[in-house]
């Protein structure tokens, strides 16, 4: 058949521009050209700078020789897709030498580069801030490279998109990715060794971390700025010294940091340390040196509460520090579900937030958790919670002691869902005709094998007046200026028990908040005192109503002859130190459990105590202020003891199944805490 001539010449046409296109196209892989750098002559260059110059886009600039190549690299941004490498069985060395400060010393402005197979060193400056390889354009990738600093001052690889299997070492920062919304990744990666950090993110970027090995005797890995979103998973970060974790502000909002199936082992502080922002910690082991494995904090230079969510992980707190706990600010989350804790866990200090802990198994000799005053919140589900200690379950119970531990400004429980009330014999959450009947089993029942006993250490009644109390009571110098000293008060009406006792006019008064002091007075008993003859001590305490509120009381037991000096704060009395107020008080603590201030050291194990020093200290934020607090009968007990365990019923656990434990069972009827 034959086509008019005006048809075939469109079809002429078409073919030529097919052509054409098609030319266009495969123009840029199909001229692209592989440029040869021996230093000893040899190849199309002897020096990589050169050869970079010369090359086009999509060129391959291959080193075929194993020399040093003493120079610092440039490449524009108007030449990109460029690929530096070794060649086969090559393995080049790229030394750098200083610039001024904060200057490149591999500056990467084209897009789409390639640096592959280079041990690349830094030596000479004295300035700081160096970048031995920066980007500033999208698309670059080092990969199967060596990076080793001078030490201290230049920072390694900065936000170079894509690094696969990259040592770095001997740098202030290893990896730097300093934000500008990009993407960085960093796989099979080995950062150790700096003087500042293995890993640094910034502001606005997200960060994936694989299958990398982080290792440093400073911080592991600071992040620093708001929205940015770190993803680390496969990975190990390994510390010795301080911390692994520094998440910081003071710009949080909007930061997340995820870390997955990872070990973060080491740290002589805390090992995870979180300002603000959300941090998810999944499927993750987390062992500290010498301090708490999760710290959350929070002031007034970081305003943006912090939200953790910690899941299927093991998390062990050395030394008998906290497992995990959020300090400081009020409206900190913290939430631990199916995990392994091993060692103190809690720590809600100064109305710091809310702790959910659910589903958990706590291998700890520690109290699991508590409540110090503020308004705070301690959310559980102790039918999920596993202790060594079969007793601990009576830590959740509304007695004297757990409505204390778990306190809030009133006084009261904490009120979480989930908790088991005072008198759920059957641990149903409830409290009915059920655990009535389970308290009649051993109804009136005395297993006491061995009995309790109460030593009175000081009750005043000694004392004829201020001269006399003066051997014995004094006002300390803790924070450098001794306050007023106590005075002795005769009224039988105003005592708690007998007709003396002792007043204390305390001043925590402070210039400017957030400082903080103390007021301390201090008792020195008649001779010294073993505390490992007992189980408990005990104290009463009257606040005067407008008693200014303080963060909490404590007690310091001095051990002379020994190097430490423990600390135990007023967790048995709910609430801050103004409330209750108008009404004596009784102070108990148990000499067995490990939560002194000093790690490691259990106060029963203290033999030698000469003096106890009573105190309270300004609550954080505020210029504190002054009260009038009494103190009376100063006890030392030890507890019964029962033939087989606590009986059934045995609610205070004295070994007797009696009146005592009815009215706290009637205190919590019918209540459901499910």
């Amino acid at each position: 058949m034959k086509y008019p001539k005006k048809i075939m010449g469109r079809a002429r046409n078409l073919a030529l521009c097919s052509t054409l296109i098609l030319c266009v196209i495969c123009s840029g892989p199909l001229m692209a050209a592989t440029i040869s750098v021996i230093s000893g002559g040899g190849g199309d260059y002897t020096s990589i700078q050169a050869a970079i110059n010369f090359a086009s886009q999509f060129d391959v600039i291959e080193v075929q020789d194993s020399a040093t190549y003493a120079e610092n690299l440039v490449f524009v941004d108007t030449v990109t897709d460029l690929t530096l490498r070794a060649g086969a069985g090559q393995s080049p060395t790229i030394q750098l030498s200083g610039l001024p400060v904060s200057e490149m010393n591999i500056e990467i402005a084209a897009a789409n580069t390639t640096i592959e197979g280079f041990t690349i060193t830094f030596t000479g400056t004295t300035d700081p801030l160096n970048k031995m390889i920066q980007a500033t354009a999208s698309g670059v990738l080092v990969k199967d490279c060596v990076v080793i600093g001078d030490g201290s001052v230049v920072d390694g690889i900065v936000n170079v998109d894509d690094l696969e299997n990259v040592e770095v070492s001997g740098c202030r920062i290893g990896i730097y990715f300093e934000g500008d919304g990009l993407n960085y990744d960093a796989i099979s990666c080995h950062s150790h060794d700096c003087a500042v950090s293995s890993l640094f993110v910034g502001a606005d970027c997200n960060v994936f971390v694989d299958d990398c090995l982080l290792e440093n005797s400073a911080q592991n890995v600071i992040t620093n700025g708001a929205d940015h979103n770190l993803l680390i998973q496969n990975s190990i970060m390994r510390n010795a010294t301080v911390r692994n974790f520094d998440l910081k502000g003071p710009n949080t909002a909007g930061c997340v940091t995820t870390v997955n199936n990872s070990m973060i082992l080491g740290g002589a502080a805390d090992c995870i340390l979180q300002y603000g922002g959300t941090l998810n910690l999944n499927y993750t082991i987390i062992a500290p040196v010498n301090q708490a494995g999760v710290a959350m904090y929070g002031d007034g230079s970081v305003p943006e509460p912090g939200i953790c969510n910690i899941d299927h992980c093991t998390i062990a707190g050395a030394s008998n520090q906290w497992a995990a706990y959020t300090l400081i600010h009020a409206d900190n989350q913290m939430t631990v579900t199916n995990s392994i804790i091993n060692g103190p866990f809690g720590g809600l200090y100064n109305g710091a937030g809310t702790l959910t802990s659910d589903y958990n198994n706590i291998f700890s000799t520690q109290p699991y958790g508590f409540v110090t005053p503020g308004a705070n919140d301690f959310l559980s589900d102790p039918l999920f919670v596993q202790t060594t200690d079969p007793d601990s379950i009576d830590f959740y119970r509304v007695s004297s002691f757990a409505a204390a531990a778990f306190g809030d400004d009133s006084g009261g429980s904490c009120g979480a869902a989930g908790f088991l009330p005072a008198g759920d014999l059957n641990l149903t959450l409830s409290v009915d005709l059920f655990d009535l009947a389970e308290l009649g089993v051993n109804w009136q029942g005395d297993f006491i094998t061995v009995p309790g006993t109460d030593t009175t250490e000081e009750d005043f009644e000694s004392y004829t007046d201020n001269a006399s109390l003066s051997g014995s009571w004094e006002a300390s110098s803790i924070d450098g200026t001794p306050g007023a000293d106590p005075n002795l008060l005769i009224d039988p009406l105003l005592a708690y028990e007998g007709s003396k006792a002792v007043i204390w006019d305390y001043d925590t008064t402070v210039a400017t908040a957030p400082d903080q002091i103390n007021s301390e007075i201090l008792f020195f008993p008649d001779s010294p005192i073993d505390l490992s003859l007992y189980d408990e001590v005990s104290l009463w305490v009257y606040r005067e109503p407008g008693n200014v509120k303080q963060q909490d009381m404590y007690i310091w037991l001095y051990n002379w002859g020994s190097d430490s000096a423990l600390w135990r704060e007023a967790y048995t009395i709910a609430g801050n130190t103004d409330e209750p107020a108008g009404v004596w008080a009784e102070w108990r603590f148990n000499l067995h459990d490990n939560v002194g201030f000093m790690p490691g050291i259990i106060l029963a194990d203290l033999t030698n105590i000469e003096a106890i020093g009573i105190g309270t200290r300004t609550e954080i934020g505020t210029l504190g202020g002054t009260g009038t607090i009494l103190l009376d009968k100063i006890q030392l007990h030890t507890l019964p003891e029962c033939a087989a365990g606590f009986p059934v019923g045995d609610i205070d656990q004295n070994c007797l199944v009696d009146m005592s434990d009815l009215i706290l069972m009637a205190g919590s009827w019918l209540q459901i805490t499910n």
